[in-house]
């Protein structure tokens, strides 16, 4: 009914993650923007999609579960990248699951702010839209200190 699909790992993805051309937070976001939105195949009906779901909230249900998906999928990645030296988080071993899976879902809630923003794609958040929805968390979490 909603015309969505279980995510999916992108190669390009994984090649523009590798990449390190930027932080590993702005990566990470990046990663999961390109991982949930594999969920859809054709973006332009978001406005019926979102209808749908405000007027039978049991489907939130189905969204969920694939946010769940591409999380996972996130977190495997990066735990592989820490597993082959690829990428380091500071903090004792120990706390490094709890690290990467804050990291995650911080990637996450950037996502859904730059996406309740609007996006300048008819609602789908473009790059500009998630970067600057990643300064501005930065700017939060900094003063937020």
């Amino acid at each position: 009914m909603l015309g969505i699909q279980s995510p999916v790992m992108p190669g390009g993805a994984i090649t523009a993650f590798d990449a390190r051309d930027t932080d590993l937070f702005t990566r990470t976001v990046r990663l999961f923007a390109a991982v949930s939105s594999t969920t859809v195949r054709d973006h332009s009906d978001l406005a019926i999609r979102r209808d749908l779901v405000q007027r039978f909230p049991e489907l939130r249900v189905h969204l969920t579960r694939h946010v769940a998906q591409a999380e996972h999928l996130v977190e495997e990645l990066l735990e592989d990248r820490v597993a082959t030296g690829r990428i380091s988080l500071a903090g004792a071993p120990e706390a490094l699951p709890a690290s990467l899976r804050a990291l995650v879902v911080l990637a996450g809630t950037t996502i859904r702010f730059a996406f309740e923003r609007g996006g300048s794609l008819g609602g789908i958040p473009s790059d500009t839209d998630l970067d600057a929805a990643i300064a501005l968390f930065r700017t939060v979490m900094g003063e937020a200190k």
